[in-house]
């Protein structure tokens, strides 16, 4: 069976200068998805719907308080006791500081400037796990392959060129899918080196901390992984071969390790300061946002579906597995009604457009998913590791489950489930490359992966090119003419104006 273990410099592919290769992409990344981003000029700091938001809830939060001028929030307001509220974390706010320093300056939308840093840094990052499993790899041709495929996929496809839109929706999508890629980076390298450092914990709690305080479902997300690992730790802790002494005292000592306690002490801060947020704004330190006062969700049928079923149901998820899987809810059955209509109508507030499935734009991490479990028998004889990855993986589904269930269903929420998908990718090249180095890959396999690759980057341009055309809003209310008449007249619009 398949082992992870560290390899030797002998027998590892070896980069001939990481820093140049991270320089070098680094720009590139900037570059292209600054001119997608843009549609082709490159003007970062052109004026987005809503983009003063931040700028404003920075002002306010200056001056102690938690509201926000309606003005600037327009219907995206919740509106509490006469006052308007947004919903998204605070990160957002605080990374216009800066402006403050030039005077007038936080008027500045800088949306689109924040949305390109978000998706640059999450970029890079993936980047450094992709250099770093492949110095733990085995030399083969096929390996190469996968480096290849993997790298092809995560800087042209998946959350890098999908989603370049700029709007203070994906500035939040973005900047807590760059705080995942750094949670992501730092757990691969703790399960290569078979270790998990105070410092690599600290960064894994602050990263998780903060994704609370931008995307709340990227941030259970990433607490459940953190919290999951913390607790595989202890358990290794107390389980380890040759300590004579009780077991209460060993759980004693183990939960008053360093790294244990800081790493939660950190979580803590981050929970404590969402709750305060959350306290000024809705009431209650747990409410992260309150849609019976949502301006932009007075839907026909919204209250009855939230007070039957609530924000998150079990109920949607065959839904939400069509959603994200299999998009036939844009088409009309004989009867002239669009598919699943009735089924919609009582569950699913927004299903917002453009339809899209994994099974295109990420057919690759998927095909290597089947594979390492499949094929591999992932970590049999290293249980130890096995239970930390198993514990990684099983936080960061977190965020796409919660998709799958919640009342609303977007195309920017697919970014949910990326980081699940890039971690087993990472985790996928040293494990395959031991297996390949050994036993050559077939012949169809190859040609597999390399479609597989080539689809999900096309596939990835196609969706954002619909995305930019797409209007907002629940999708049914644009459908009335078809599919296709929809995004012909959308296109024509696009290229008179």
């Amino acid at each position: 069976m398949l082992k992870l273990r560290a390899l030797t410099t002998a027998n590892c592919i070896r980069t001939s200068d990481d820093r140049v290769v991270l320089v070098v992409i680094s720009t590139i990344m900037v570059v292209y998805y600054g001119l997608l981003l843009t549609d082709g000029h490159f003007n970062i700091l052109h004026p987005t719907s809503l983009g003063l938001i931040f700028n404003n809830m920075l002002l306010h939060m200056l001056d102690g308080r938690f509201d926000i001028d309606p003005t600037v929030i327009g219907n995206e307001a919740f509106v509490r006791d006469g006052r308007t509220y947004a919903y998204w974390g605070i990160f957002g706010a605080l990374l216009r500081l800066p402006l403050l320093v030039w005077p007038r300056a936080i008027n500045t939308d800088i949306t689109g400037l924040s949305c390109l840093a978000g998706v640059c840094i999450g970029g890079f990052f993936k980047l450094r796990s992709l250099l770093l499993v492949t110095r733990h790899s085995t030399v083969s041709s096929d390996t190469k392959l996968l480096v290849g495929a993997v790298g092809a996929w995560l800087l042209l496809g998946g959350a890098q060129t999908g989603f370049l839109l700029a709007s203070i929706y994906q500035e939040v999508m973005f900047w807590s899918g760059a705080m995942a890629a750094v949670f992501v980076y730092v757990a691969i390298r703790g399960l290569l080196r078979a270790q998990f450092s105070t410092s690599s914990l600290s960064v894994m709690a602050a990263m998780a901390g903060l994704g609370l305080n931008t995307r709340v479902s990227i941030g259970i997300g990433l607490y459940a992984a953190l919290g999951l690992l913390l607790a595989v730790l202890l358990y290794e802790e107390l389980s380890g071969a040759g300590d004579a002494r009780p077991w209460s005292v060993r759980l004693y000592s183990a939960a008053l390790q360093r790294r244990t306690l800081i790493s939660l002490a950190i979580l803590l801060s981050f929970v404590i300061i969402a709750g305060i947020i959350n306290a000024g704004r809705f009431g209650n330190p747990l409410t992260f946002a309150d849609y019976r006062h949502h301006l932009g969700s007075l839907f026909p049928g919204h209250m009855e579906r939230l007070q039957t079923y609530g924000l998150f149901n079990l109920e949607r998820v065959p839904f939400g597995l069509i959603y994200y899987f299999f998009p036939v809810w844009v088409l009309r059955g004989a009867d002239g009604n669009l598919m699943l209509n009735e089924y919609r109508y009582r569950l699913i507030d927004v299903a917002e457009l453009p339809p899209a499935s994994f099974l295109l734009t990420e057919m690759l991490p998927i095909l290597l998913m089947v594979l390492v479990c499949w094929r591999t028998g992932v970590f049999y004889r290293r249980k130890p590791r096995l239970s930390q990855a198993l514990a990684i993986a099983a936080g960061l589904s977190v965020p796409g489950g919660l998709m799958l269930t919640a009342m609303g269903m977007t195309y920017r929420y697919r970014m949910d489930f990326l980081p699940l998908l890039e971690f087993v990718s990472f985790l996928a090249i040293p494990l395959l490359s031991q297996k390949y180095a050994v036993h050559r890959m077939a012949r169809g396999l190859r040609i597999s992966l390399v479609l597989a690759t080539i689809v999900g980057i096309v596939a990835a341009h196609v969706i954002l090119v619909l995305y930019k055309i797409s209007p907002l809003g629940p999708g049914q209310m644009h459908l009335q003419e078809g599919i296709i008449n929809l995004y012909s007249s959308a296109a024509l619009h696009k290229l008179i104006r």
